[in-house]
């Protein structure tokens, strides 16, 4: 009985791989997730270019950041890197914080005496005051990094961000691709399978 039972999962699984090789022969897009499906599901802080040296500089920026992601919850893969990269004691204390969401793309913290800070997209962030950055953002990249905005905000802390943003530095995060991904691309791309990739991330990153 055992047996038997064995040989028909066997069939079963052997019909099933059958029907989606047949329907795959019929794709001509294929659409995929970046994230855990082109690269590792884990990122790691990759650099960090300060843009205001004399007044944040590497420590100034590391003690900022360390800060933030102590007062706040880690709760997506760019947060645990980060974390994981700027570590230490802090005493600041944050009076309040706007956590990240994909509308706004960016996560915010305020201390108080020490004052508040944005992370995030830069884009959206500076929005038209984001054209002095722009070609050093998109030639960074293109290099297929994640772009964090670091940022001194002074004013109410809302989604249209009516106060004045002071740029600090630009954290670069980076996904690792998968080892088999490019062979599994290029036989798409052979096979004339045009790829679509879904992601929140910048398209120019993508």
């Amino acid at each position: 009985l055992a047996v038997s039972v064995i040989r028909l999962a066997q069939r079963k699984t052997l019909v099933h791989e059958l029907s989606c090789i047949e329907t795959l022969a019929r794709v001509d897009v294929l659409c995929v997730d970046k994230t855990g499906t082109i690269t590792e599901a884990d990122m790691d802080v990759d650099g960090v270019i300060p843009l205001a040296p004399e007044e944040y500089g590497d420590e100034k920026i590391a003690e900022i950041l360390c800060a933030f992601y102590q007062n706040q919850e880690a709760d997506n893969s760019t947060g645990k890197a980060m974390k994981a990269r700027f570590t230490g004691t802090t005493y600041w204390k944050a009076v309040k914080s706007v956590p990240f969401t994909s509308a706004t793309k960016w996560s915010a913290v305020d201390f108080g005496a020490q004052g508040a800070y944005l992370v995030g997209a830069p884009e959206l962030i500076l929005k038209a005051d984001y054209e002095p950055l722009r070609e050093q953002v998109e030639q960074l990249s293109s290099q297929g990094n994640r772009v964090l905005l670091l940022a001194q905000y002074d004013g109410e802390l809302r989604e249209e961000l009516p106060g004045v943003v002071i740029p600090s530095a630009l954290v670069l995060i980076r996904n690792k691709i998968r080892r088999n991904a490019p062979a599994t691309f290029r036989f798409f791309a052979e096979q004339g399978v045009t790829i679509k990739v879904i992601s929140g991330d910048n398209p120019v990153t993508v």
